[in-house]
């Protein structure tokens, strides 16, 4: 998903009187570029009448990478939740402190998955229109009996020899076979051998329930 300033002020305003009682005033909301930063949340010390005060209090997210909406709703909770720390004036042990941590805790029983840091396995630049997935790629779906979940790309010419490979294997639980156009898979090399790449289990869910199961 590309998101938009339109979007996060959307979002900020219902996340705001949903969860923080309406009392965050709208920071600025950007969009950026980020490699390193899914998100940010920033301010700037001025010196007035003697004293330091915080100005441009700002919310950035980076569309660099390809989220989901509900990953970059987490994203936006996040730095919200250091924005109202940082607005009531809290005094937090470190900058994912107890405070945070415990914010963070109350959120994620209301069904939210919001992090300290994103696991970077999944992270895949975000792919433009333009250079989407064409021609349709052979995925196998890999579970594992450790729990573990794998997504691999599949040179079509190596598909039968990967699946015996893979259904003589102890270590997996079960496999199956898809065919996608999905833009996730457009920077993936189709590979030779039977290995695949680790993904969270909502996220193995989202793409094995949009994909389109294949049989050889």
């Amino acid at each position: 998903m590309q998101i938009n300033v339109q979007w996060m002020e959307e979002w900020f305003g219902k996340f705001n009187r949903q969860y923080f009682d309406g009392k965050l005033p709208c920071p600025l909301l950007k969009v950026g570029r980020s490699k390193t930063r899914l998100g940010c949340y920033s301010y700037k010390s001025v010196r007035k009448w003697g004293r330091l005060v915080k100005e441009d209090q700002t919310i950035t997210l980076s569309r660099y990478y390809d989220l989901s909406e509900q990953e970059y709703k987490n994203v936006l909770l996040h730095e919200m939740i250091h924005y109202v720390i940082d607005y009531t004036r809290l005094k937090d042990t470190s900058p994912h402190g107890v405070i945070f941590r415990g914010m963070m805790a109350r959120l994620n029983r209301e069904g939210w998955n919001i992090r300290i840091s994103h696991p970077g396995q999944q992270l895949q630049p975000a792919v433009s229109p333009a250079k989407a997935v064409q021609s349709p790629r052979l995925v196998v779906a890999i579970m594992l009996h450790n729990g573990q979940k794998l997504l691999s790309a599949v040179n079509p010419h190596y598909a039968r020899q990967i699946a015996s490979t893979l259904q003589a294997s102890s270590a997996v639980k079960s496999i199956a076979w898809y065919v996608t156009r999905d833009p996730w898979f457009a920077n993936k090399p189709r590979v030779q051998s039977a290995r695949g790449i680790r993904v969270e289990d909502t996220f193995f869910r989202e793409m094995t329930a949009k994909m389109t199961p294949f049989k050889f």
